[in-house]
Order: C-alpha cells, then sequence, then structure tokens
C-alpha cells in the first residue's frame, strides 16, 4: 500500500481487488455520471497525473463536438484507466469525494460506512471473490433459489429480470443490482445469496466451496431458519377468525402480510431496479430540500413554503420521483399532473422534469392554443403532464363539458397533483375552481371523504396576507384557509436547516427612492396634452346624437386624474350602448381611442421621457389625408407644434443607477419591473442609447408582439440572453414574478410600480447574488407609502409563520380541520345558491344565436 495513502472510508483498508469488486457492482452509475460531469474529471488526479486527465478531456470535448453520442465511448475509456492505475487504491475515495459534490445519492448508496455493521461484515465475504463468482453467476437460476427462500421477493426483482429480457439493461448490470442490494437487505442476506449461487450451478458450488469449504454445513445450522421476511398484521377492529383462515391459505399472499425486508432500505437502494436514475441528470438535494420534502413523501397534503431561488421546483421532482418509486414498487399506475399558473412556466417546468426525470416517466405538456382531440386519452398517454389550470378546469367542470358535449374527467385519473405558486388557489382563478371541483368529488354533500383522491402538494414563496392584516393571529388564520382551499393539513417550512438555507438565498435590502419630476418639465407636456384632449372631448361632445346622451361626461375630470380613465370606460359603454348614426358610432370610438393614448402618454411620461413616449403613443395620431376627425387632429398637432421634451428626472436617476452598478459590479445582472408592457418596449429601446448597456423584455403571451407581449420562445430567449451577460438588463412585467428561471440578477428595481406583498417576496428573490438589493424608484408618495406598507406587511406575515411553526401540533390540526370543513360549507352553500338561481332563470330562458363575437 502508498505510504502517503490515509484511509478515510471503511471500504480504503481492504485490499484493492476488494474496492474494485464494490466499485465494479456501480459501474454504470459511475459512468453516467462521468459522462455527465466531464468538466469535473479533474477531481480524479490523486488516481491519475493531471496531463493524462487533460488528453481525456480534451478527447471527450472534441468527439462530443463531432458526435455527442460517441462521447461516452471516451468516458469508458477513462473509468477503465482509472481502474488500471498503478494508483488505483485512491479510486474508491475519489469515487466518494466526487459523488458527495455531485450526486449525493449515489454517494449514499456506494458509501459502505453508513451500513449496518454486520451486514457490511457478511458482504465483505463475497466482495473478496466476486470477482470468481461473475463469469459463472447464472442470475435466472440464483433468482428462482432465491424466490424459493422467499416468494415476495419477485415484487422487487421481477422488474429487474424484465428491464434484462428486454434489453434494457445488460447482463452484467443485472447481476450487479441483485447483489449489492440483495445483500443490504438483512444481516444474513449474503449467506442466502452465497446458497442460491451453490444450488444454482455446479460451477457455482464449486467457487463458493473453495473460499468456504464448510459452507452448506454452515448455512443449515445456522441461517437456513432465517426465512421470508413476512409478518401478518391483524387490527384492532379486525375479526381475528377471518384473518387466521386467510393467512393459512393465502400465507404470503394474504390481505394482511406484511413483507420487512425492505422496510428499512433508503429508496436509493432500491430505485435502480426500476428504472436507471442515473441516466438523468442528479437532483444532489441540499439538506433543506430534504426537510421541505419530508411531508409530502408521507402522503399528507401540504403546502411547501420557501423563498424564490430556494429550489421549490428541485424539491417538487423529488416527491415526483418518490411518488413514481413507491407506486411502481407495489405495482401500481400512477399519474402525476404538475399545473402552473402561466404559459411560460409550462415549457420551462416540462424542461426540468425532463431533465431529472425523462427516463423514469413520460413527460409531456398542454396549455391554450395546443390542439388536443380527447384529452383523456392524452392524459392517459402519459406519466406526467404539465398545465395551465384552465385547460383542467374545462375538462372537469360540468357546465363547461356540456358545452362541448364530453364526459367530464374525473380527478381520481391522478395520483399526485402539484400546484406550482398555490396562492392563486383564491377567489374566482382557476387554481381555486379546480381546487373546489376536488373538494366536491372528494367530500360530496359532507365533510368526509367519499372516495380516494390525489394526493395534492402545493409550492409558494410567499402565502401572503388579507388586504389589511391587523395582527400576525389573522394572517394565520388566512395561511390556515389558504391551504383548506386545497385541502392541505399543514405548511412546510424549513426549521432545521435554517442556516444553510441563508447560505443559497439572499437576504436582499430593500430601499425606496423618490425623485421628483421637474414642475416646469412636466408642466409644459401636461399642458400640451390638456390642450389636445381637450380639442379631441370637444370634437367627441359636438358628435351627431352625442348630446342626447347626458350621463356621456357625467363623471367627467382633468386627464391628469387617475379617475379619468375610468370616465372613458364609462364613456365608451354608454356610446356602446347607445343607438348612433353609423360614422358618429366609429368617430365616437376613435375619439375615446384618442383620448386614452392621451391619457397613456401622460402618465408614462412621468417615468420615460416625453420624446420617446410621444414617439410610440402618438405613431398615428391624426393624419392629414385621412377621415375628417384624423384631419382635425392632425390640424390640431400642428397648430399646438411640436410635443414638449422632457429629460424627466427619475429616468435620469435610473440610468445613474444603471451606471454606478456595471461601475463597481461590472458582470451584474439588473432587473427592471414596469407597469405596463408599453413601458417595457420602450425602455428596452432606449436603455442602450441612454445608459451603454443592451436591454430587451419580456412579458406575457395574452398579447401578440406588436402589442408587446412574447411568445414562450421569445421569453426564453431572452433569459438564456440575459443569463449569459448578452443582455444584462431585463426589463419585465407581472409575468416575471412567478417561478421563471431568472438567474445571476443581482439587482432588482421596481420602477413606478408597486404590487402586493407576495409579488414584493418574490421579486427580492429574483435578487439571487450575495451583494443583491431591491429598490422602488417612484415619484409619486402614494407609491412610496404602499411600499412601505407592504414591507411592513411581509413583516408580520414571517411573524405569523413562526407563530404557526411554535402551535402544539393538536391545535393546528384541529384548525386546518375546522377550515376545510368552513370551505366545503360555503362551497355547498354556493353550489345552492347557483343552483337556485338557475332555477329561477331557466322558465325564462330562450333559444338565442351568437351572430358575431
Amino acid at each position: 500500500m502508498d505510504a502517503e495513502f490515509v484511509p478515510r472510508y471503511k471500504l480504503d483498508s481492504l485490499p484493492v481487488q476488494v474496492k474494485l469488486n464494490f466499485i465494479d457492482l456501480y459501474k454504470v452509475e459511475i459512468l453516467d455520471r462521468l459522462n455527465q460531469n466531464v468538466e469535473h474529471w479533474k477531481d480524479f488526479h490523486t488516481v491519475l497525473e493531471d496531463p493524462i486527465i487533460d488528453d481525456f478531456v480534451k478527447k471527450y470535448n472534441k468527439t462530443y463536438d463531432e458526435d455527442g453520442s460517441s462521447a461516452f465511448t471516451v468516458a469508458k475509456e477513462f473509468y477503465y484507466r482509472l481502474q488500471k492505475s498503478d494508483k488505483n487504491l485512491y479510486l474508491y475515495s475519489s469515487l466518494m469525494d466526487f459523488f458527495k459534490k455531485y450526486d449525493t445519492e449515489l454517494y449514499k448508496s456506494m458509501c459502505v460506512d453508513e451500513w449496518e455493521e454486520e451486514s457490511f461484515t457478511t458482504f465483505n465475504k463475497l466482495l473478496i471473490f466476486l470477482h470468481d463468482l461473475r463469469p459463472i453467476f447464472d442470475l435466472e437460476n440464483v433468482y428462482s433459489r432465491l424466490q424459493k427462500y422467499s416468494p415476495e421477493l419477485g415484487r422487487i426483482y421481477d422488474p429487474v429480470i424484465q428491464r434484462w429480457k428486454n434489453h434494457e439493461i445488460d447482463y452484467d448490470y443485472a447481476v450487479s443490482l441483485l447483489i449489492r442490494t440483495f445483500c443490504i437487505m438483512i444481516d444474513n442476506a449474503t449467506y442466502h445469496l452465497l446458497n442460491a449461487i451453490c444450488l444454482s450451478s455446479k460451477e457455482g458450488e464449486n467457487v463458493v466451496k473453495r473460499r468456504f469449504p464448510n459452507f452448506e454445513l454452515f448455512y443449515q445450522k445456522n441461517i437456513f431458519e432465517d426465512r421470508d421476511g413476512i409478518i401478518h398484521v391483524v387490527e384492532s377492529d379486525q375479526d381475528v377468525t377471518t384473518a387466521i383462515e386467510k393467512i393459512m391459505g393465502g400465507g404470503v399472499h394474504s390481505p394482511y402480510a406484511k413483507y420487512i425486508f425492505f422496510g428499512d432500505i433508503p429508496p436509493y437502494h432500491l430505485m435502480p431496479l426500476m428504472y436507471q436514475i442515473t441516466a438523468d441528470s442528479s437532483l444532489n438535494l441540499r439538506n433543506y430540500q430534504h426537510e421541505l420534502s419530508e411531508k409530502a413523501l408521507q402522503g399528507e397534503n401540504t403546502l411547501i413554503c420557501a423563498p424564490t431561488g430556494s429550489g421549490k421546483t428541485l424539491v417538487a421532482i423529488n416527491i415526483i420521483r418518490h411518488h413514481i418509486f413507491e407506486f411502481r414498487k407495489e405495482g401500481k399506475q400512477c399519474k402525476i399532473v404538475f399545473v402552473v399558473p402561466s404559459v411560460p412556466l409550462v415549457e420551462q417546468q416540462k424542461q426540468q422534469l425532463e431533465k431529472f426525470l425523462s427516463h423514469i416517466a413520460k413527460v409531456d405538456k398542454i396549455y391554450g392554443g395546443i390542439d388536443t382531440v380527447d384529452f383523456e386519452a392524452f392524459v392517459k398517454s402519459v406519466d406526467i403532464l404539465v398545465l395551465t389550470p384552465q385547460i383542467l378546469v374545462n375538462n372537469i367542470i360540468i357546465d363547461y363539458c356540456r358545452l362541448e358535449g364530453k364526459t367530464p374527467l374525473q380527478l381520481d385519473i391522478f395520483s399526485l397533483i402539484v400546484l406550482d405558486e398555490v396562492h392563486h388557489t383564491v377567489k374566482d382563478h382557476p387554481y381555486a375552481i379546480l381546487m373546489a371541483e376536488f373538494h366536491r368529488q372528494k367530500y360530496g354533500d359532507s365533510n368526509i371523504s367519499i372516495k380516494p383522491m390525489p394526493q395534492v402538494v402545493g409550492l409558494t414563496a410567499s402565502v401572503g396576507c388579507p388586504k389589511n392584516p391587523k395582527s400576525p393571529a389573522q394572517i394565520v388564520e388566512h395561511m390556515i384557509g389558504t391551504c383548506a382551499n386545497f385541502d392541505a393539513r399543514s405548511v412546510t417550512r424549513v426549521k432545521n436547516n435554517i442556516s444553510e438555507l441563508a447560505e443559497f438565498t439572499c437576504k436582499t435590502d430593500d430601499d425606496i427612492q423618490i425623485v421628483k419630476n421637474s414642475d416646469e418639465e412636466t408642466k409644459k407636456y401636461y399642458n400640451y396634452i390638456n390642450s389636445l384632449s381637450k380639442c379631441i372631448e370637444n370634437y367627441f361632445g359636438n358628435l351627431d346624437g352625442i348630446s342626447n346622451l347626458p350621463n356621456v361626461f357625467k363623471d367627467h375630470c382633468d386627464i391628469s386624474n387617475m379617475k379619468y380613465l375610468q370616465w372613458l370606460v364609462a364613456a365608451h359603454t354608454i356610446t356602446a350602448e347607445a343607438h348612433l348614426p353609423v360614422q358618429s358610432q366609429i368617430d365616437a370610438y376613435s375619439c375615446l381611442d384618442y383620448l386614452r393614448k392621451l391619457y397613456d402618454a401622460l402618465l408614462c411620461a412621468q417615468c420615460l421621457p416625453s420624446k420617446d413616449t410621444s414617439e410610440f403613443y402618438f405613431e398615428d395620431l391624426g393624419n392629414p389625408i385621412g377621415t375628417t376627425l384624423e384631419q382635425y387632429v392632425y390640424q390640431m398637432r400642428k397648430e399646438l407644434g411640436e410635443f414638449p421634451s422632457s429629460k424627466c428626472d427619475i429616468y435620469q436617476k435610473l440610468i445613474q443607477k444603471i451606471k454606478d452598478q456595471f461601475k463597481d459590479l461590472p458582470e451584474s445582472r439588473i432587473m427592471i419591473f414596469l407597469p405596463q408592457r408599453a413601458y417595457c418596449q420602450i425602455a428596452s429601446k432606449i436603455i442602450e442609447r441612454d445608459a451603454g448597456f443592451k436591454g430587451q423584455y419580456i412579458a406575457s403571451a395574452n398579447a401578440s408582439r406588436e402589442y408587446g407581449g412574447c411568445n414562450p420562445t421569445q421569453q426564453q430567449d431572452a433569459l438564456k440572453k440575459f443569463k449569459s451577460g448578452e443582455i444584462p438588463v431585463l426589463f419585465a412585467t407581472s409575468v416575471a414574478d412567478e417561478g421563471l428561471d431568472i438567474q445571476k440578477c443581482n439587482l432588482v428595481i421596481k420602477y413606478q410600480y408597486v404590487t402586493d406583498n407576495i409579488a414584493h417576496v418574490q421579486r427580492k428573490g429574483r435578487a439571487r447574488d450575495l451583494q443583491s438589493k431591491s429598490i422602488l424608484f417612484t415619484c409619486e408618495d402614494r407609491l412610496s407609502g404602499q411600499e412601505t406598507k407592504i414591507i411592513s406587511n411581509v413583516a408580520m406575515i414571517n411573524e405569523a409563520y413562526q407563530m404557526l411553526d411554535n402551535m402544539p401540533t393538536s391545535q393546528k390540526d384541529l384548525l386546518f380541520r375546522a377550515a376545510i370543513e368552513k370551505f366545503n360549507k360555503e362551497r355547498l352553500d354556493e353550489e345552492q345558491d347557483l343552483q337556485n338561481l338557475k332555477n329561477e332563470m331557466c322558465p325564462k330562458a330562450q333559444l338565442y344565436y351568437v351572430l358575431c363575437v
């Protein structure tokens, strides 16, 4: 042994051949992880010299560029070179260090230090001559012998045999899977395996007896009676006589049989029996992510609450993977639906699920605009379905389905429902409609479950709070009520790994900067807009028929007043309902559209330069050769002269902040939230001109690109460029609040934009750098006051979390149960009110036709 070699793991102290025999049991997994982590091959410098590793890395990269599939061959060559190295005594410890960083589950599986001492001691007796056993190992015969020892083993190992026969895995890997799992089942499992090898063939008997001459006598005397690992459990409320009859008649197949061998073996040992988990990327969960998974892994309906950027999606994937494993282990079918509130998240979450689960499950997506002839058939064709909630609502609610002449889907077709951004389960949001139907199917007209329903897991960064919370206790009531909306019985938060969570989620400082625009500059622009709006309002008032509408100017106010928009909406409604002459109707609509543009421009000019604002909003305002109205507006613009150009003080402050940020931290990523798509469009065009850095924007897919919308491809393209630094400044509407994977951002600016407590937490979470900041830029005291109140509310929400965490379990259980009962009562009352309304309206209903929409 190398004099410098210091054993750090239990296996390190054993001969090199024994270590290599053990490593060979995990060859498939090792090759997968080497193939996926070529950039970390340098970690094996204790086994191979750096120049040799460098040559392998270069060869791998060159092969990958030419033919990606062939690069795996280079990973194999690298692995075999590690095995043959004259320093291969370091290989096991190097692999352990490697997996500890890049695949914690494989690390735990291969770390014999965590095994029971007796299990390892007996397993070692097989390891020392495993290289002799492999050539004569008769898989089918050995497996057949083991089944006689315990027929229930078929449930565990049938998938392995089937995968081998289907050519999904090779013979050696099937043998490795059986050996490495069976031998840690119970203390004497290795002896049972050796006995099965002896009985499987003459060659097997010879190899075992050469190593252990008296093995047969030893086994018969000490091990043989240690049998099948089946116990029978009869509950206190079950008839014992009937149970005994069924146990005697059914044996291991009786309904009372419980299989105890695998009860304490962690899933990471057993999952590879069913699928090649290392073919997908490693989850490599942190301790706090394991903690967030715990309640859901026990089958509980729960709300998982953790900061933006903490990796809740990985937690959900871990729960899904475990759910699939548990169902398939029992020979059951499972089906998961992953519900997200927006179209951009559909594609993002589908990609994440495929990254980690594509070799385990078939993943697909559906959202509005994707044609599906038969939704139920589509659901049945996949294992995991990612969709927006309205798609599901359209296919489960009776009234919706009746319109399309189809049978409503029953939610028990799923075994697990994951609700991303679950705080939306309120009021009339599709999430709320979906979960109200869930309650109806589960509870019917009572508070007692009438049929099994899928497990439900909700994810959010913040549950939020009532509009004007008075105390933390009131917020706790709100939290429990939100959970009741989707039948959750608990809130899961990090309690035991808070320091680790703090390492990976930034504590972003809040700041508010009020910048008042110059009164003189603002007044000039207002006077221009006001003069033009008065001209158009007069034209509107003089249109044929408008004077006969006495309420059309009711609540009219100055265009600088926020209530002006309400007047425009009211005037549009009154005009639409009036029977005006055709041309008057057309001109009336045009006048109101012009006024809306003027109002929007005046509002936009509070935070962006008026010259750019005017160019955007007034590109087609008036036409010298157009209609009478267009000519009139054009003439008024000509008489008023050019639009006044204001620098906009708050915008100048923004530009300076961006310049300072990149001066101090050149690799910065800045995200700027704005209240409207139009603002994002304008700002992204002028930011490079004024600040010297490229900008782009993302917005929702609810509008076309012409009107500022972004389809999923455009959104992902913008995010990709932002992550790489090609576009270091990203403007966004509320679409970026939720779920989108936006990394490397170290400055979040809420620019003249304040919404609610939940969005505040989410936007702060977008800043994921240790030196991150979140700043509100505003020119209004009103918005500053709203932000201050929200910051205060968030602090109160955190107090409420602590209050809920510290509450006795029995008290929490009562509160959650009461909240669910209250939800069901309110649901039943609403359903009755709706039915009463239908009964009342039905006799009055008449057949009608929709002529246009």
